[in-house]
């Protein structure tokens, strides 16, 4: 299976201890989707989806999220200045972690109420933006349909919670040809 998991652990071991990755696990918003890096008690300064738009996306009430964890050491970096413009020092990098093989099921079997977040984000977004006078609707637009891709496709999110999975239980990037762990059951 081609995917574009890589892993981040010697640069994330390197980084976890900086004070702008403070981010609180337990305060992480429930759309970041498993892997390092998490958004939580972020600000609401709407700098993420600027810096990161392949990565980080925000809710209505302006809280980032990480909804694509990097595929390649540019948009890794661009998530670190993502989380290094938050004054609230509300990103985490630590969710290698802290997820499971259980708790990526657990979040799997609840995309719908993603994709039903989704929806309602493409019908606020304009009059909110629209409302507030707020620049930038056309990239949040964007990054919010390459959501809705990557959580459809099965070589999106699907693909690479397997590849994921599988780099938790066995501290490596699965090799091709491995036997990835399913996560819809």
């Amino acid at each position: 299976m081609t995917t574009s998991f890589r892993d981040f652990s010697d640069e994330l071991s390197f980084l976890v201890n900086r004070s702008f990755l403070s981010g609180e696990w337990n305060e992480r918003y429930w759309l970041n989707i498993p892997g390092p890096f998490y958004g939580a008690e972020t600000d609401t300064c709407l700098g993420g989806p600027y810096t990161a738009p392949a990565n980080v996306l925000l809710t209505v009430s302006r809280q980032e999220f990480v909804y694509r964890q990097p595929r390649d050491a540019e948009e890794f970096l661009k998530v670190l200045w993502a989380a290094k413009g938050d004054p609230c020092h509300g990103f985490g990098a630590d969710g290698n972690l802290r997820w499971s093989v259980r708790l990526i099921r657990d979040w799997w079997k609840e995309r719908s109420a993603a994709f039903s977040w989704i929806a309602r984000a493409k019908n606020d977004y304009p009059r909110d933006y629209r409302d507030h006078e707020i620049p930038g609707l056309d990239t949040v637009l964007k990054s919010l349909g390459e959501f809705e891709v990557f959580m459809s496709e099965p070589s999106g999110a699907r693909a690479y919670l397997r590849c994921y999975a599988y780099f938790l239980e066995h501290h490596k990037v699965p090799p091709e040809g491995a036997k990835l762990p399913d996560i819809d059951r």
